[in-house]
């Protein structure tokens, strides 16, 4: 009965530290995961936003009849030891609308009276990548930005409102070259 229990507990131990170093990743990333298939990766170069590099991925199962397309984001930056650095991040082709939503709602927000309280607005893909707007009180602003990385902090690209119509029309951009 003891070594039962033991067991149990070992085994609820190693689910839980598994499950909390289980990396996020977007559903091209679990695509060309996969074992056993020939991925053909097609880049097709849009354009770029502030240093981020923005381009449209397509990966096509040579052995299957799958494929599926991404927004892939760069930017080179260094990381905490000063080495320089290359961030990537994965926006899935059915994310894209919701990023536009979450970019009109920053907008609207930041046309809004500025609030009282701290206020945080922030979206995160599957893979990690974020976007958020949060107040700065002492100065009676917005912070705006994008994050390529969720556990990189020198991943952080900030920009200005008028800015954030600039980023939508290069993600419209890289959705419509999907067509």
């Amino acid at each position: 009965m003891k070594q039962l229990l033991l067991f149990i507990i070992i085994l609820i131990i190693s689910i839980n530290a598994y499950s909390q170093g289980k990396s996020e990743m977007s559903n091209a990333d679990i695509f060309l995961s996969q074992n056993g298939y020939l991925f053909e990766k097609q880049f097709i170069e849009i354009g770029k936003f502030k240093k981020v590099e923005v381009n449209d991925i397509i990966v096509k199962s040579i052995n299957g009849d799958d494929n599926i397309n991404s927004i892939r984001l760069s930017f080179d930056g260094v990381s905490k030891y000063s080495a320089k650095k290359t961030y990537y991040a994965s926006i899935d082709e059915d994310e894209i609308d919701d990023i536009i939503i979450v970019l009109d709602y920053i907008s609207k927000r930041l046309n809004e009276p500025f609030p009282q309280k701290y206020t945080e607005l922030i979206y995160k893909s599957r893979s990690g990548f974020s976007i958020f707007a949060y107040t700065k009180k002492r100065m009676e602003n917005w912070q705006i930005g994008l994050q390529l990385d969720q556990y990189e902090e020198y991943s952080l690209i900030y920009f200005l409102e008028p800015e954030i119509k600039e980023f939508k029309e290069i993600i419209l951009k890289a959705q419509s070259a999907f067509n």
